[in-house]
């Protein structure tokens, strides 16, 4: 077979096993500073299950975010400050960790927004209650997302 034939066989392939990726879409964040040690910390921390569902890839791929099953729950860290948050703000508190939660048709977002680093976790609506996903991370989020020094 011609070499200029193989070539397009191998490329063709590589098309269609790309095209079979099991990535989750997710907004890649662009920490800096302390955020940035934070974020690589926690990444590498998560569990390889939550809720029930297994790890899957985060796509355009990024060293701080991650999802987990098929209805897929994402994980963001070092995130901006959400626009609607502000001191008179209700948290939602869970083992030491205060959330700021926005309740969509679809999903849920909580941000947490007492560290060096705001990590944001969209929950969709298919598990109830959401918050149970929240408890079960936030004792790897306590660990290796630190509090800001007074």
């Amino acid at each position: 077979m011609p070499r200029r034939s193989l070539l397009g066989i191998f490329l063709a392939g590589t098309v269609l096993v790309g095209c079979g990726q099991s990535g989750v879409p997710v907004l890649a964040p662009t920490p800096a500073g302390v955020a940035l040690s934070q974020c690589t910390a926690l990444i590498k921390a998560l569990p390889v299950k939550l809720a029930g569902q297994s790890k899957r890839s985060a796509l355009p791929p990024s060293s701080f975010t991650t999802a987990w099953g098929t209805d897929p729950i994402t994980l963001r860290c070092g995130v901006g400050k959400p626009d609607a948050f502000d001191a008179q703000s209700q948290l939602l508190r869970i083992n030491n960790t205060e959330w700021f939660v926005q309740a969509g048709s679809a999903a849920t977002t909580f941000t947490l927004v007492n560290r060096l680093a705001y990590v944001e976790i969209t929950v969709p609506q298919s598990y109830s209650p959401q918050a149970d996903v929240i408890t079960d991370l936030s004792g790897t989020i306590d660990k290796n997302v630190e509090f800001p020094r007074s």
